[in-house]
């Protein structure tokens, strides 16, 4: 017997030589496998309807768990179809009728019950490589958005209601007998805790199916084996580093076309169209990757689907709890699972959801073919991840929409690019580029996620802001619970020829994560606050004063210090060319140590301390840390603040 089947058919209702007795050909008593389920839940929430594409309605209260909702379907299912078909056995029947029972009494969803027909006259590449699922493409579910994620019954079959879906670490399932399959056979075909993770993303995306890979790059290898030779593949300009790679130097080599078109333009989109007419696919993200591009899909589904073209959607940035394209025309939509449906960088994992059967029967064929299935283990850690991922992400757009407004307004940002940045009032009434993308995007999603980019106008203060940093790890990921930050040009696009590249080089990349954001705010302020300097850079080991308890007030308070004067948001937008100098100057400038309440004079090692011009002052906490009164230890900060005032008077007089 095989280790594999062929293609998957998220569509097929009944397997082997039943299949064919609904097809019209030869009756037998095959045995029926689940089918496909279209759920549509009434507005009023009081009953729900589940219709099959076999015509049983099952009418059930939204209280009864799915088991029991496709138990009661099934076995009207198994009633209608024992009335149809004649008790008399013919021996074709006998082949088939010895291993598995029509019992509608015992009927059970069982996998162990469901079978694949074996028998020479079946086409085996015809056969699903799992059992049928569900088709979540009319999908209307009663939960409100941040339930859906966690209320999910994966393993409904199980007969110990487990709570956390088991993880079936098998790389092979034994068989019924030598001319039956079971419901799986290999894990590269198909396997329970990766079947669960695909029905969850696919109900998710209001997907017909979902089907999961190692990495968001083979899901994207996948949509791309959707071409043959002599097809032409447009692509948008803006789109991911590993994506450009993949087309440019992978399917081009195929004898796949591939060009690379802005298609926020619809204009420049039709002039594509009308220059090939071998055009089968369009690839491209919303917002894009980094400059946050974006593309009205419903304009341009209408414009692809005219010309029967497949259009395909990586919607990593959003996740389906923003975005979900295929209810705005999408045909194909692509995510990479290494970023908020796991949300802790912890392991990899891509996912592909299409809208229709054939769709679903070629990439289940490519992920059979090529193996790049996600393994067991992996899919039960997106499993898992899924179960926060809304709190996750609106968590992480709340402070980005905050840093976002801080990075808006501070002078060393040239241009910010967030698609969640409310455009101001005259650019409203002026129509401006920025307004109508912010009219598009919220048209499309609920919210601009948590990722962003700016640029500075100079590559090297763009280094220094990324080298100063100290919450944002330098990665080349996003979604994760941390925030992140990185520079395109030299990291996630640096794969793209120079001369190709249609991002600047100092444009810096930023994932904001779920941590406190005045926490974020205050790394950002002091990481601009140095790159505007000559300053030295802070060690990129993270100092011990990160983690100790905080001696200054929240974020909006006025500086300990003259050096703080540039990152303090007391000072706001006002880094000037005379407050940068102060740090010069700064050195000059000496904490007093106060007396004392007592007025004990100071000890041997305090005086030769403050007699070495070269040593270091105390900072405020250590002063703090001597001072019996909250009077006394306000008395250094007072003086290093006026000392600083002073200091700008000094050098306006200068001038």
């Amino acid at each position: 017997m095989s280790e594999e089947r062929g293609s998957a058919s998220n569509g097929v209702t009944l397997r082997g030589a039943a299949a064919r007795e609904e097809e019209g050909g030869e009756k037998t008593n095959g045995v029926v496998g689940r089918s496909r389920v279209n759920s549509e839940w009434s507005d009023a929430g009081e009953q729900a309807r589940y219709m099959s594409e076999d015509g049983v309605p099952v009418e059930t209260s939204p209280a009864l768990s799915p088991r029991t909702i496709e138990h009661q379907r099934m076995k009207q299912l198994v009633l209608q179809q024992q009335q149809q078909t004649p008790s008399t056995s013919s021996s074709t029947e006998s082949t088939t009728s010895s291993n598995a029972s029509l019992d509608a009494s015992s009927f059970s969803l069982d996998p162990a019950r469901q079978r694949f027909s074996a028998v020479p006259q079946d086409d085996y590449n015809e056969l699903p490589t799992y059992p049928v699922r569900p088709s979540y493409k009319e999908f209307h579910a009663n939960l409100r958005p941040c339930s859906r994620p966690v209320v999910f019954d994966g393993c409904p079959d199980d007969p110990h209601r487990p709570a956390s879906v088991p993880i079936y670490q098998t790389a092979t399932f034994e068989q019924p007998s030598s001319v039956e399959y079971g419901s799986y056979d290999y894990t590269r075909s198909g396997n329970p805790t990766r079947t669960a993770l695909e029905k969850q993303v696919a109900m998710l995306e209001n997907a017909h199916a979902a089907f999961c890979f190692g990495s968001g790059m083979s899901a994207l290898a996948a949509v791309t084996r959707l071409l043959r030779s002599g097809d032409t593949l447009l692509v948008g300009s803006d789109i991911y580093g590993g994506m450009h790679r993949l087309t440019s130097r992978v399917t081009s080599q195929a004898g796949v076309k591939v060009r690379f078109v802005e298609t926020w333009d619809l204009d420049k989109v039709r002039q594509a169209l009308d220059a090939d007419p071998n055009v089968k696919l369009l690839h491209m993200e919303t917002p894009s990757n980094p400059l946050m591009r974006i593309t009205d899909m419903r304009a341009l589904a209408a414009v692809l689907h005219a010309k029967d073209i497949v259009l395909s959607v990586d919607s990593t940035m959003m996740t389906p709890h923003l975005q979900q394209p295929l209810l705005h025309g999408a045909d194909i939509v692509v995510h990479s699972l290494t970023k908020f449906f796991g949300g802790h960088s912890d392991t990899s994992g891509g996912i592909c959801c299409v809208r229709s059967e054939p769709l679903a029967k070629k990439i289940a064929f490519f992920q059979n073919a090529e193996g790049t299935g996600l393994s067991p283990f992996d899919c039960w850690l997106f499993l898992r991840g899924i179960k926060t991922l809304a709190i996750r992400v609106e968590r992480a757009q709340e402070n980005a929409m905050r840093i976002a407004a801080f990075l808006h307004r501070h002078p060393l940002v040239k241009e910010i690019f967030y698609a969640g940045l409310e455009p101001s009032r005259d650019d409203m009434l002026s129509g401006a580029q920025s307004a109508l993308d912010y009219k598009i995007h919220m048209g499309q999603a609920k919210g601009g996620g948590c990722v962003m980019s700016f640029v500075t106008g100079d590559v090297q203060v763009s280094r220094r802001i990324i080298d100063s940093l100290r919450l944002f790890k330098l990665t080349v990921s996003f979604g994760s619970c941390n925030s992140l930050c990185e520079m395109p040009s030299t990291l996630s696009h640096a794969s793209i020829p120079a001369d190709q590249r249609t991002l600047p080089d100092d444009l810096i990349r930023l994932s904001v994560g779920i941590e406190d954001v005045n926490d974020l705010l205050e790394d950002l302020q002091q990481a601009l606050g140095i790159a505007g300097t000559t300053l030295p850079l802070p060690g990129k080991e993270r100092p011990a004063a990160m983690h100790e308890e905080r001696v200054q007030p929240e974020l909006h308070s006025p500086p300990k210090h003259p050096e703080e004067a540039l990152s303090s948001s007391w000072t706001g937008s006002m880094v000037t060319p005379t407050l940068r100098k102060i740090r010069a100057y700064s050195s000059n400038f000496k904490v007093l140590q106060p007396r004392s309440a007592s007025n004990t004079p100071k000890s041997s090692s305090s005086s030769s301390s403050d007699a070495d011009p070269g040593s270091r002052s105390s900072s405020p906490s250590e002063l703090l840390a001597h001072q019996p009164s909250k009077l006394a230890s306000a008395i250094p900060l007072a003086v290093a603040f006026l000392g600083g005032v002073v200091a700008a008077l000094l050098i306006q007089s200068q001038k």
